[in-house]
């Protein structure tokens, strides 16, 4: 952006130069405040972004579950720290292996993540693993974050990163479809259901776990994975009569942020820097004896045609079964 001056012929009387004095004055200031935005949005920066960070009190308590290992010639931790904020205690997993967990009382900032693999990855780890089942459970999901953050990984969570790595977790705003909604089987037969999850704009969610379960006939499988679609498809083969209700579902923990720290650990805090969301969907199959064919006369038509087909069957056998004395 430039600014053009425009030439102005003035009075030489001294009211004529006390008007110049102030017009210059003024877009002076102009040319001041304009020139000071130009360099503000050159930089990246907005006057929203200057505001938009939090600093909040911590309290660092104690270490929770874990385990200790020995790397690059120290003694370190991998695994939960406790931490009070607000009065109200959490778990946390540290993000800086090299840097030390002071206990005690800190300020830290409220620093926002990116959405990409690496989160996504972290995000599906606490959505799926934790709370850890044991102290080296702890260590592992503590050892598979560092992995994905390219740090200095730790004898832990090799196995967890394995199986975390690409995958993805619903956050607020995702929707999940169950489909069919209702429908038919005869006994025997299978019927297939696609579940599938988008994102606030219609858009596929992919790598997203999601559970299903049936209360009649059996599933080719309990659980899987969306594809590039956001689709996962499963089977539900009729066992038995009567009516199957089943049932998709997955939840995600999407971690918003961290709380970040020049002299301490930044840590991600559990129920703190997260989200939980959680997604369940139903459809109902009917199992029968028989499935009643589709007709152009409806279905009082295909209950006709089915009548008349018996009371041959009927006849003919009767007549087969007739002899003459």
């Amino acid at each position: 952006m430039t600014w053009e001056i425009s030439q102005t012929k003035l009075n030489r009387s001294p009211r004529g130069l006390d008007k110049m004095n102030k017009r210059n004055r003024k877009l002076s200031r102009i040319v001041q405040i304009a020139s000071l935005v130009v360099l503000l949005l050159a930089a990246g920066l907005t006057f929203e972004a200057v505001h938009a960070q939090e600093t909040i009190q911590i309290s660092i308590e104690r270490s929770g579950r874990g385990r200790s290992f020995y790397a690059d010639r120290r003694h370190s931790w991998a695994g939960e720290t406790i931490v009070v904020i607000e009065g109200s205690e959490y778990t946390a997993y540290c993000i800086e292996p090299e840097v030390q967990i002071i206990p005690g009382s800190h300020q830290m900032l409220v620093e926002q993540v990116i959405d990409n693999s690496s989160w996504r990855s972290i995000s599906y780890i606490v959505t799926w693993y934790h709370p850890p089942e044991d102290d080296y459970s702890a260590a592992e999901i503590q050892g598979a974050i560092w992995r994905f953050l390219d740090v200095n990984p730790s004898p832990y969570g090799a196995a967890i990163y394995n199986e975390a790595l690409n995958k993805d977790v619903v956050r607020p705003g995702d929707s999940l479809t169950l489909t069919p909604k209702n429908g038919e089987a005869s006994l025997g037969e299978t019927v297939t259901l696609k579940a599938k999850v988008t994102d606030s704009e219609g858009r596929p969610r992919a790598g997203v776990r999601i559970f299903f379960s049936t209360t009649a006939g059996n599933l080719d499988k309990t659980e899987g994975i969306t594809d590039e679609n956001g689709e996962v498809t499963i089977e539900l083969t009729a066992t038995e009569l009567g009516r199957a209700e089943v049932k998709a579902w997955t939840k995600g923990v999407w971690v918003d942020g961290y709380l970040k720290s020049d002299k301490n650990q930044d840590l991600i805090v559990i129920g703190y820097t997260t989200t939980t969301t959680r997604l369940t969907e139903k459809s109902e199959i009917t199992f029968t004896t028989f499935t009643i064919p589709e007709t152009p006369y409806g279905t009082l038509g295909a209950l006709a045609s089915l009548t008349l087909a018996l009371a041959i069957l009927v006849f003919s056998k009767r007549k087969a079964n007739f002899k003459l004395n």
